[in-house]
């Protein structure tokens, strides 16, 4: 790989690094399941992942957040729910 190749592959995981660095500051006070989302959405894109699943429990003994995330245009033969009954709506 040459130079500019590198260059290119660093100042995207810069981009990448200062962006996964301030998702924490834009969660403040929303719902688990809105911060699952979001959380998973970056995952997908900023690691070029396929597919991500999150899961939340609440401490407190209450339900758990679940989310899963298919990259666009990756589709799974038998969908999401095969990792957990309740991600079968995923996108």
């Amino acid at each position: 790989m040459g130079f500019e190749a590198d260059a290119l592959r660093l100042r995207r995981a810069i981009r990448d690094l200062v962006a996964v660095s301030t998702v924490p500051a834009v969660w403040a006070g929303r719902e688990p399941r809105a911060i699952a989302a979001g959380l998973v959405d970056v995952l997908v894109n900023a690691l070029y992942l396929d597919f991500a699943f999150v899961r939340l429990c609440d401490p407190t003994g209450g339900a758990a957040v679940e989310i899963a995330r298919e990259a666009h245009g990756r589709h799974f033969m038998n969908g999401c729910s095969n990792i957990s009954p309740s991600t079968a709506g995923c996108r």
